[in-house]
């Protein structure tokens, strides 16, 4: 394929754009970059791919760009500006350039689509779709976070932050649940769902949508959908867990948590929709050894298990503590949390340190100020002392906080687990710990 036109992404180290940018050299664009952070977990897939990447932003970039891709919180530095009317969202990219030629997978939600999409295009790999794939982690298998699959199937994670999932017009649809959440651009809950229901509604009338039928949020969006819809659910499914995954109705997945029976239980509805047999999806999911930061084990020996997560959120906070908590039930569960942005913290408080309250301890480290660095550090310790909870500390540097969850699991006889929970910095301290332990 031969593309004369020369591509600018502006922020090319995110977790999504990167990825893109990498599809798009795929596809035969002449691509460059630029992001102020050289050092993320997808800088690596971008250096390897050899697309030229600024360190920092200038104007000048974009000079001989034809089109300028961004992340959609940086659309007022100096290369979006002097991009004028040639500045897209990463996501129109894929919405204009890559979307149309394929039939579209898309999972949507607020919690799990990294895990459910590239669940989901295992099994669509396994059966010999060779679909094309944009997932918000590095997945194992592949070695990045996306695939240019020959097929005519492509995969992808919708995020609905900031509106970014209206450019594509999916095909097939899985939406796992709904809840409040980036306060920090929806105005309430109103606003958050209007914006899952003009997705919907945008979608392929002649296509499918698989809901979950346990999320009465799901339940009251569906109406929205042009097409054929079909529903999953987990209510009374007989799970059976410990350290090595769990099964269910006859599958097994290698993840913990019931949340991700409900991940893979979407799967494989979409999957017979498809008309994937059971057992290309069962074999394919028993394989599956999931997403980069998304409950991933690090290291492991007799006595320390380390997991690196994604959780910010509070209710992924919850689930994530109860999924270790049901798989290591005779271990010390050591929690190292990460708060990301000021306002989800501020207006979930009492949630978020219940949920921590869950581990046997709980560090609360650095905040992820993000979007919203212009607003104060919250006081975690006046925050810690109203709960009541005598097993969360704050300790306000991830070094001293990775030194404090080492000393913690040392003290401990038997068994501990440390789960370090986070989207900003945390993984540079799941990876110091398994530096530590492994030294």
């Amino acid at each position: 394929m031969t593309i004369n036109k020369k591509i600018h992404f502006i922020g090319i180290n995110g977790s999504g754009s990167s990825g893109a940018a990498i599809l798009a050299k795929k596809m035969g664009f002449d691509v460059t970059g630029c992001d102020s952070n050289m050092d993320t977990p997808y800088a690596a897939q971008v250096r390897d791919a050899r697309i030229p990447v600024f360190a920092g932003h200038d104007a000048s970039h974009v000079n001989d760009a034809d089109i300028v891709a961004s992340v959609t919180s940086l659309t007022k530095l100096p290369e979006a500006i002097a991009a004028g009317n040639k500045l897209i969202s990463w996501q129109e990219f894929l919405g204009k350039y890559i979307l149309p030629a394929k039939r579209t997978v898309a999972v949507a939600g607020t919690h799990g689509k990294t895990t459910t999409s590239s669940m989901m295009a295992s099994v669509m790999i396994a059966a010999g779709f060779d679909p094309t794939a944009l997932i918000g982690a590095i997945v194992p298998e592949w070695g990045s976070s996306n695939r240019f699959g020959s097929g005519d199937f492509a995969v992808i994670e919708a995020d609905e932050y900031a509106n970014n999932f209206a450019p594509y017009h999916p095909d097939y649809v899985i939406l796992n649940n709904i809840e409040m959440e980036h306060p920090e651009y929806f105005t309430d809950f109103e606003h958050y769902k209007k914006t899952f229901r003009d997705f919907l509604a945008g979608a392929n009338r002649q296509g499918t949508l698989v809901y979950n039928a346990d999320d009465a949020n799901v339940v009251e969006l569906i109406t929205a959908f042009p097409g054929k819809k079909i529903p999953f659910s987990v209510r009374g499914i007989k799970i059976i867990a410990d350290g090595a995954g769990q099964d269910f109705d006859g599958f097994h997945i290698n993840l913990l948590g019931s949340h991700n029976v409900a991940n893979a239980t979407a799967v494989i509805t979409m999957a017979r929709e498809l008309g994937i047999p059971d057992d290309i999806t069962r074999a394919a999911l028993a394989k599956f050894r999931g997403a980069g930061h998304r409950l991933e084990k690090i290291f492991e020996n007799d006595r320390i298990t380390i997991f690196d997560d994604y959780a910010h959120h509070h209710t992924q906070a919850e689930k994530t503590i109860n999924a270790v908590r049901d798989a290591y039930p005779d271990a010390h569960i050591i929690v190292v949390y990460e708060p990301h942005q000021i306002s989800r913290y501020t207006q979930n408080t009492a949630d978020t340190l219940a949920a921590l309250a869950r581990a046997d301890e709980s560090i609360i480290t650095e905040f992820w100020r993000g979007r919203e660095s212009h607003l104060p550090v919250p006081d975690a310790v006046a925050d810690i002392e109203k709960s009541g909870y005598k097993n969360i500390r704050y300790i306000p540097d991830i070094n001293k906080s990775a030194d404090a969850a080492f000393t913690a699991a040392n003290a401990h006889t038997g068994k501990s687990v440390i789960l370090v929970m986070g989207a900003g910095q945390s993984w540079k301290i799941a990876k110091a710990l398994k530096e530590k332990f492994e030294y």
